[in-house]
């Protein structure tokens, strides 16, 4: 595809956005897995990091004259926005709620501009976290600070799988790190009920393998955090009823 671009001279002023599929698949036996989560906790099916980070690279040299690296979270929920915006054109159904965020702060912010309100050139739009649905799993990334919940009952969110598995085999006897059994809590900062939804509360920053909760260390935090992923959850279920049936905000 790149050869083709240059080939016929548009290379320069082509986008191509490129991305992994998400998470390492758990096997049982070693032959046929495909785990190598990067050291992260979890592997697909699951909302910890080893279940949702990806390679993913922007190729633009009209736009982006120099190489950069972004530590700050993005997502295949972005690539509309970032399109939308680069076009000038508003989404034609923009009472529709919203999940994703332009990403040319961003990419300006190669050439040395950055033209993003309410935070630095590598840092997420706070007003739009990532966030993630999976059956009973959510999840949503503010930059260093993740929340993710739960229903107790099932105790999904728990399950490693995949963990630090070293699949080129310098380290074959290598075993995650024990996790510390912080226990969850309820959005008011309670110790659940057997049926409950959890809340675990990470920094990735100084704990990128999803270790070590920090709900009994930051309970305003845990509050805030807990408060957005159940904005969000609520959000998508009236998503599903609305967009589904192509409602408008008054029908």
């Amino acid at each position: 595809l790149v050869a083709a671009l240059r080939e016929r001279g548009v290379a320069d002023d082509t986008l191509l956005w490129f991305s992994s599929d998400n998470g390492p698949i758990p096997a049982k036996d070693a032959a046929t897995a495909q785990r190598s989560s990067g050291g992260l906790r979890g592997c697909k099916g699951s909302l910890f990091e080893g279940g949702l980070r990806v390679p993913a690279l922007i190729e633009w040299p009209a736009r982006i004259r120099a190489n950069r690296v972004s530590h700050a979270p993005a997502s295949a929920l972005d690539v509309m926005p970032t399109l939308l915006d680069l076009l000038g054109t508003p989404h034609p159904r923009a009472h529709w709620a919203a999940d994703g965020t332009s990403l040319l702060p961003r990419i300006d912010a190669a050439n040395g501009g950055f033209r993003q309100a309410g935070g630095g050139a590598d840092r997420r739009d706070p007003a739009r976290p990532l966030c993630f649905k999976l059956g009973t799993l959510a999840a949503c990334i503010d930059n260093e600070y993740k929340v993710l919940s739960y229903e107790r009952r099932t105790r999904a969110a728990l399950k490693g799988g995949c963990d630090w598995v070293d699949q080129d085999g310098a380290n074959p006897t290598a075993v995650p790190p024990p996790y510390v059994v912080t226990p969850p809590t309820t959005p008011s900062g309670s110790h659940p009920g057997a049926n409950a939804t959890a809340y675990l509360l990470f920094d990735l920053d100084s704990d990128p393998t999803e270790s070590s909760p920090a709900n009994a260390a930051s309970p305003e935090l845990v509050r805030k955090y807990t408060g957005i992923l159940r904005h969000f959850v609520a959000g998508l279920r009236r998503s599903q009823v609305n967009e589904s049936k192509c409602l408008g905000p008054d029908d």
